[in-house]
């Protein structure tokens, strides 16, 4: 389990250039987040290393009033919570500094949006598995992303 912890670290470092990439970074990013809370791995992670990694990911997902990478971004300043959707699936994270993101704050761009009601981070070792997988295999598209995830949503569902 640490193996993948470290692995979801390394890929958070990483350089987005395109949009499977976003989406390996932020089931990364989702996986570190779930990881965090537990006992088992408090000491080998901290928040101020995920949060700067947030943010340093939406910096790269936006130039201007574009939207690069990524379906959507967004920041509620009330939650302190940015969103992001990429291959139609929603991420939130929340407690992240609005001073880094004044360009986004500030952006047209920046649509209020509420979240889709799905909780990721009871299935972030699968959502990083998927995510992995699709970085691999050229062949893979945000369809099979898609059906792939409506297939975890179910399974973790009936358990």
């Amino acid at each position: 389990m640490i193996e993948i912890i470290n692995e979801a670290k390394r890929q958070v470092l990483r350089t987005v250039s395109t949009k499977k990439d976003a989406f390996l970074v932020l089931c990364s990013l989702n996986l570190l987040n779930a990881a965090i809370k537990k006992a088992e791995y408090k000491r080998k992670l901290s928040y101020a290393f995920i949060k700067t990694s947030v943010m340093k990911f939406i910096l790269q997902c936006i130039d201007g009033d574009e939207i690069k990478y990524v379906d959507e971004v967004s920041y509620d300043i009330g939650e302190r919570c940015v969103y992001v959707r990429c291959f139609g699936i929603q991420f939130a994270f929340h407690s992240v500094d609005a001073n880094s993101l004044v360009n986004l704050i500030d952006s047209p761009s920046n649509k209020e949006v509420a979240w889709d009601g799905v909780r990721l981070q009871p299935i972030a070792f699968e959502l990083f598995d998927l995510a992995s997988q699709v970085a691999e295999d050229n062949t893979l598209d945000g369809d099979y992303i898609q059906n792939k995830f409506k297939e975890i949503i179910t399974t973790t569902e009936n358990k």
